[in-house]
Parts: C-alpha cells; structure tokens; sequence
C-alpha cells in the first residue's frame, strides 16, 4: 500500500491530502503548521507523540 503516490506530478495540494491520509490513519502523528512559505502556504512539522 502506497500512501504517497510516485507515478504524478507531486504538488501542494497533494501534499496536504497526503498529510490529511497520514493523520487519519496514524493517530500518534502529531501535525501542526509552523509557518507560512513566501507564497503564503502552510510549512508543516510531523512529529511522533
């Protein structure tokens, strides 16, 4: 089972969907966002609880 998929064009959107998956599946994750890119998107941190 692939979570993050390697045959498309990887994008921030994706990104975040794949972050959401990560989230749903692993509860331990801890997710935040630390800062905003200069583009003004979300910079997130996982960390292991």
């Amino acid at each position: 089972m692939s979570i993050v998929p390697t045959n498309v064009n990887y994008n921030y959107t994706l990104l975040v969907q794949n972050i959401n998956i990560l989230n749903q599946m692993y509860p331990f994750l801890n997710i935040q966002t630390v800062s905003k890119s200069v583009l003004g998107k979300n910079i997130y941190v996982i960390r292991l609880r």
